[in-house]
């Protein structure tokens, strides 16, 4: 028999082996102990089951948190009969329309879950309720993973076959990894939502890794949360899907805290479908969708509503300060329909930078209500917004937005030769505060701003980077700070229109040019080099 362990526990052997003392006689009595503890432990590690569900019809055997229910083989034949300590390896097959159910005041731990259904349903929009969390329920796995098959019909397709599951009063689902969720809909025209919702109040699901949909998700899948709170601790990334944050019949305010729209499943790409599906035009749904960014992320998107809902969709960057950072390019979208709803290009309500970077870009005739910034800690580095452009890789691009509100914060302009970012306020810019101040970052290099300006034959170049309205403003020159790289110049100006009653912010940039005793100072240095190399050679 061979032990392989792993590379943690080897070094914790070798530690304690090479920390005895040579000159005792119990030496080789305490090495064997120490080996001896080291194979308890990894065969303790590697010592997982796999159990399979023994999906029933009577009530009884529907519940998960019965370890009486659970089988050691995929044929069913043979009756867990341990306990479901979170080691085990879960795995429930369904074909059927049976609901499988996690009692009240249970709790219940797994290695890996694997949930894979093939609905069967017949009528437009039918569902079933496949899994229900009862109240005062904690399910907690290290990896989950949820397969939606889908069999063809030959007849009436284009149906939303639905997959719900329901929690209950303070049921909890904690994710300690990534949450892998498939649709695969094997040739069926129809589309798959899978639906979680809130059957009581103060339910809770938290992925603490990325949630993702894998290789095997076709199209036209939808991801429902009908809940009050999701978290998301990773990032997601839905396989250009939809994700349809907020439904319902009533109007309320939710939350979606996400680490991120980007990358999860390492295909190269990544694209966010957003919607809030109300019937109701007078419903407003506030959603919150709280970025958490602690590294990079960048992904193509689309927001869609009901046309003249009273919904609302705020993003709020509340990542690291120093590291987080979300790019969101914004691109317009065909209708279409979740739920009975039509759904259509939408703008997006406030947008709040606290904490590290977001940018974002917009499509023509898109546009937000208030863009404002404010740094938790008054540091103007530490929340960051620039626009970017609609495609992946490109930085430069037109934002707008209906107010400007700021504390703290920097806003970042790209500049190239001809063009650059651009933020249109079609209302007033306003401070938080008498000492409140902006930071406008140039993101443009002194060799490249020599470049333009040899070809144009000129001192100095100008960009327009802002405009706003003049009147009922309160934001001055003296409120910003203008940051270029090493080696630029450059003035920032307010210029009043009187006939549009606009004002446009404008830098004009050129190189600096070393004084006198600056070129004095280099042609010593210079000297002196030649100097040393001389008596070096000699």
């Amino acid at each position: 028999m061979s032990i392989k362990l792993s590379k943690p526990l080897t070094c914790f052997i070798m530690k304690r082996i090479l920390s005895l003392n040579c000159d005792s006689p119990n030496r080789i009595k305490k090495i064997v102990t120490i080996l001896s503890s080291a194979f308890i432990l990894s065969t303790t590690a590697v010592s997982q089951t796999d159990i399979y569900f023994n999906d029933r019809t009577d009530n009884d055997s529907s519940y998960i948190n019965n370890s009486a229910n659970w089988c050691t083989d995929s044929s069913l034949s043979q009756v867990f009969t341990g306990e479901i300590d979170g080691s085990q390896n879960a795995y429930i097959y369904r074909d059927s329309t049976n609901t499988y159910r996690f009692a009240a005041n249970s709790t219940l731990s797994f290695d890996t879950l694997t949930l894979e259904t093939t609905p069967i349903l017949i009528n437009y929009y039918e569902y079933i309720s496949s899994f229900i969390m009862g109240n005062d329920t904690s399910l907690n796995v290290n990896n989950l993973v949820t397969n939606i098959n889908l069999a063809k019909v030959d007849k009436e397709e284009g149906k939303h076959r639905v997959y719900q599951w329901e929690l209950y009063d303070r049921a909890t689902l904690t994710v300690e990894n990534d949450w892998e969720i498939n649709g695969i809909r094997n040739g069926a025209n129809d589309w798959i939502i899978f639906s979680l919702r809130d059957a009581g109040s103060w339910s809770s699901i938290n992925v603490k890794g990325n949630l993702y949909s894998g290789p095997k998700t076709d199209s036209n899948f939808i991801f429902s949360t009908l809940t009050s709170s999701i978290t998301v601790e990773g990032a997601v990334d839905l396989e250009n899907n939809v994700w349809n944050i907020s439904t319902g019949t009533t109007s309320n305010n939710v939350v979606r805290n996400v680490g991120g729209f980007g990358d999860a499943n390492s295909n190269g790409f990544s694209n966010i479908r957003l919607n809030i599906a109300t019937s109701d035009e007078t419903l407003q749904k506030v959603v919150d969708l709280n970025l958490t960014n602690k590294s990079a992320y960048d992904a193509t998107a689309n927001f869609t509503m009901k046309q003249g809902s009273a919904s609302k969709l705020n993003i709020i960057m509340n990542g690291d300060a120093l590291n987080g950072k979300q790019t969101l390019r914004f691109n317009s979208s065909s209708s279409h329909w979740i739920w009975d709803v039509k759904c259509e290009n939408a703008n997006i309500n406030n947008v709040e930078i606290c904490s590290g970077r977001l940018d974002i870009a917009m499509y023509d005739g898109m546009k937000g209500n208030n863009l404002s910034l404010y740094s938790y800690d008054g540091n103007n580095s530490h929340a960051v917004f620039s626009a970017a452009g609609t495609s992946m890789g490109s930085d430069i691009g037109t934002v707008e937005f209906d107010s400007m509100t700021f504390y703290s914060g920097t806003l970042l302009f790209d500049l190239a030769e001809g063009e650059n970012d651009f933020i249109r306020i079609n209302g007033t810019v306003t401070k938080e505060s008498p000492s409140a101040q902006l930071v406008f970052d140039l993101n443009i290099s002194r060799e490249n701003l020599e470049i333009y300006l040899d070809a144009w034959e000129l001192d100095m170049l100008s960009w327009n980077l802002m405009s706003f309205k003049t009147e009922g403003s309160d934001i001055s020159l003296s409120d910003v700070i203008l940051k270029t790289q090493t080696g630029i110049e450059g003035t920032l100006s307010f210029i009043e229109d009187l006939d549009s009653g606009l004002t446009t912010i404008k830098v004009d940039l050129g190189l600096v040019v070393p004084e006198p005793s600056d070129f004095a100072a280099i042609f010593a240095l210079v000297a002196i080099a030649y100097a040393v190399y001389r008596k070096r050679n000699s």
